[in-house]
């Protein structure tokens, strides 16, 4: 299967909710999510990083989760909001933030704007979706 090269793999995904919106497209601990609601989810939160967060084309947003179906909500959304995602363990998590606290002035904006589960919240300034 080829794809375009000109398009986006967030475009392609749009491209693929709309035609197949019933479509089963992740399924974690027996709770199935379709590609329709996977897109309507990933849009709320593109919208929240986009007004929120200031999230724009070539911001980095850090995804501190487990194992969870909010991840790819997670990604899609960062990608849908015209920046890259990053990643993140706890241990870069701790990294960061020693680093940060050892150079006043600097903002959090600076980086990235951090999406994380509320379990491994106190890691990450005190946002949430």
């Amino acid at each position: 299967m080829e794809y375009p090269s000109e398009s986006t793999l967030h475009e392609l995904f749009v491209e693929s909710a709309s035609s197949y919106p019933n479509r089963i497209a992740t399924v974690f601990e027996g709770r199935e999510t379709t590609l329709g609601e996977l897109n309507e989810m990933s849009d709320a939160l593109a919208r929240w990083l986009y007004h929120e967060c200031g999230t724009r084309v070539g911001s980095v947003v850090g995804i501190l989760m487990e194992r969870c179906d909010e991840y790819v909500v997670a990604m899609l959304a960062a990608l849908k909001a015209g920046a890259a995602f990053m990643p993140i363990g706890i241990w870069l998590c701790l990294l960061f933030f020693a680093w940060h606290r050892r150079r006043p002035g600097v903002s959090d904006a600076d980086f990235f704007s951090p999406l994380y589960t509320r379990n491994l919240r106190n890691c990450l300034p005190s946002r949430s979706y």
